[in-house]
């Protein structure tokens, strides 16, 4: 009787649980349907997604505020081919276990150094032979100041493998290994950089209609007219030859320009204008200095008013030079490309 008593009662509870508060105005509501278990499940999960995906916009855009942007590349197709080829140029030796880079050494037939046919016996010599038998006639091209920078490399790096760094005198390894290639004759002259710059810029020499020395037609004796990829020819003895990597002017009563790792250009120089900024490339002399010269770029400055050339000393720390005779204090021949 006790059990059957509770149970009525827990029964009549729950019933009586269920009618409206008499103390309320509200009116009874239908009851809703309780969402299944499946279709909470969807909703939560499209707003789980939501969510993270909000997150991971929120995160984006942190990021973005973050890091600066990337400067757009402004180079031109050439300057772009002219990078790469020197770059290449620039390559990697294995030294002591170690990677260094190094552009070729200057070398010029006529120049320091031992004459082309003594450097090829050497170099018959000392690399392995069946790179000699690789490379053949190229041997002799290579000791003559016009091998490509991927031979020049190669032949190199055999030396180093085969011992004779050891004998070349230097103190850091990039020294030591351009001292290596001028005791055995392996560079680039002017004419060997600049006219592989050139047909790299501008496509093959056959097409150019390039021979070997000063390439056809040309283009100007005003330099000011020059563009990626052509080459400036200078006068002397011995002369010069240079690829243009870039041209802009500085107009009148422009401030000094700056260059990293070059002194500043003295303000008197830059008196009247517009001053034209030359970057050029090309293997510059060394004064049978095997560490300095060599393949690089280099800046000329030309002031239009007073007809004065600028440029930077690379043998004398770079100091600031000027000259009225013409760029690099050279005659000017002209201004050659297609």
């Amino acid at each position: 009787m006790k059990c059957c008593m509770s149970v009525t009662s827990i029964a009549h509870r729950s019933r009586t649980s269920q009618v409206a508060d008499p103390g309320t105005t509200q009116a009874p509501t239908a009851a809703q349907p309780k969402p299944s278990p499946r279709a909470l499940s969807k909703g939560t999960a499209a707003l789980l997604a939501a969510r993270d995906q909000a997150q991971a916009q929120a995160r984006k855009l942190r990021a973005e505020r973050a890091t600066p942007a990337a400067a757009p590349d402004l180079r031109s197709d050439a300057q772009k081919r002219l990078d790469s080829f020197l770059s290449a140029a620039n390559a990697p030796y294995r030294v002591d276990g170690h990677e260094v880079r190094v552009t070729p050494a200057f070398r010029m037939q006529g120049g320091y150094g031992p004459r082309p046919e003594r450097a090829t016996a050497a170099l018959k010599k000392a690399l392995p032979p069946e790179l000699v038998r690789e490379l053949g006639p190229r041997l002799t091209v290579i000791a003559g100041g016009k091998g490509t920078p991927e031979e020049i490399q190669r032949v190199t790096q055999a030396l180093i493998d085969r011992g004779h760094l050891g004998a070349a005198s230097g103190g850091s390894p990039r020294d030591r290994v351009r001292q290596l290639m001028f005791d055995f004759g392996i560079g680039l002259d002017c004419s060997g950089f600049a006219y592989q710059a050139h047909a790299a810029a501008r496509g093959a020499p056959r097409k150019l209609g390039l021979q070997e020395g000063i390439p056809a037609p040309n283009k100007s004796k005003d330099l000011r007219a020059a563009g990626p990829g052509d080459l400036i020819v200078l006068g002397g003895d011995p002369g010069h030859k240079v690829v243009v990597y870039s041209r802009h002017s500085l107009p009148a009563g422009s401030p000094r320009p700056s260059f990293p790792g070059r002194p500043p250009v003295p303000a008197a120089f830059m008196q009247g204008g517009p001053v034209h900024v030359f970057e050029v490339d090309s293997s510059w002399g060394a004064e049978g200095k095997a560490p300095l010269g060599g393949v690089k770029r280099e800046i000329w400055l030309f002031n239009e008013s007073t007809k004065t050339w600028g440029y930077f000393d690379g043998l004398r720390s770079g100091a600031f030079k000027e000259s009225r005779k013409g760029a690099y204090d050279h005659t000017i021949v002209g201004l050659f490309g297609v």
